[in-house]
């Protein structure tokens, strides 16, 4: 793929997430945890804060979580996160090395037989049910996180199949016999919290819930696109001579920048301005004037 540009210039209307989150595009649940705990997505699947404190995330805010303690985000149950195909993800950083099942989303409170994720011990862990028994119990990948480091977790289910992304890359799959349930009625999800005694210890950040499976690709771009020091993105210092005030952004998805081989449509793109790359004071404090157009200065929808 060719590396493309972007240029952020002012204009007078607000941006929207639930633009760019469009549920069209598969995303049923994206929850920013920025002290606000609401979905980015229209169909307003809204958690509700249970004792966990803001914090720094790698994207803006995030929640983070004692381990032993009663603190999770919960959601209750809604029909649009009924799926038979699913994509889930999240940012994750434990406290410190493991030594306890750290629980990052389970759908199986008020119910069983569904899905769940966490760190357990020396393993990234999943179970994935049917609504009525387990597909699995072994969605897994043997790795030991570091203590203060973020990781991208993500696992994928549909019918007979599974497969699990640790830091944008395929490091799990399995098959099984049967047609996932992500969550049923009667159910109430829970972020931080996977079960029993299993709450997550650290800081959790941008976890989503897709209504499907995401690419390989897709999910090379979550991780590069949004890392920290990433190379994906770069802004150089030059400027379209026809806007007020702008500056050029590039999107690499060469072997040196994201490494995707295939095209991936309705990405929903972290763009991450910092006092390095960007001048503040020619935008509103709130960045509600930022836009995107092409080289030629076209605005972007």
């Amino acid at each position: 793929p060719i590396p493309t540009q972007q240029t952020p210039k002012r204009a007078a209307s607000a941006s929207s997430s639930t633009a760019a989150f469009d549920t069209t595009y598969g995303f049923r649940g994206v929850w920013h945890l920025n002290a606000a705990f609401g979905d980015a997505t229209n169909y307003a699947n809204n958690g509700t804060n249970s004792n966990s404190s803001d914090t720094v995330g790698i994207i803006g805010r995030g929640s983070h979580f004692l381990s032993g303690s009663s603190q999770y985000v919960e959601v209750p149950y809604s029909a649009t996160l009924n799926l038979s195909s699913f994509t889930f993800s999240a940012w994750t950083r434990v406290s410190t090395s493991l030594g306890a099942i750290r629980g990052i989303i389970s759908s199986r409170f008020g119910g069983e037989y569904t899905f769940d994720a966490q760190w357990d011990n020396g393993n990234l862990h999943g179970d994935i049910g049917n609504g009525t028994s387990w597909l699995t119990t072994s969605a897994d990948y043997a790795y030991t996180p570091n203590g203060g480091q973020w990781y991208h977790v993500a696992w994928t289910a549909t019918v007979n199949a599974y497969k699990v992304y640790l830091d944008g890359v395929q490091v799990g799959s399995g098959t099984f016999a049967g047609t996932p349930q992500f969550m049923k009625r009667g159910e109430t999800l829970r972020i931080g919290h996977s079960s029993s005694g299993a709450y997550f210890g650290g800081i959790i950040d941008e976890p989503r819930v897709d209504g499907v499976v995401r690419s390989a690709d897709w999910m090379k771009l979550s991780y590069e696109t949004q890392r920290l020091n990433g190379t994906a993105v770069s802004y150089p210092n030059t400027a379209l001579s026809t806007f007020a005030y702008s500056t050029k952004l590039y999107i690499n998805t060469s072997a040196s920048g994201a490494s995707t081989t295939t095209d991936v449509s309705n990405f929903p793109l972290l763009v991450r301005l910092t006092n390095a790359n960007f001048n503040f004071s020619q935008a509103k404090s709130d960045g509600g004037d930022l836009r995107f157009a092409d080289s030629a200065g076209n605005l972007l929808a």
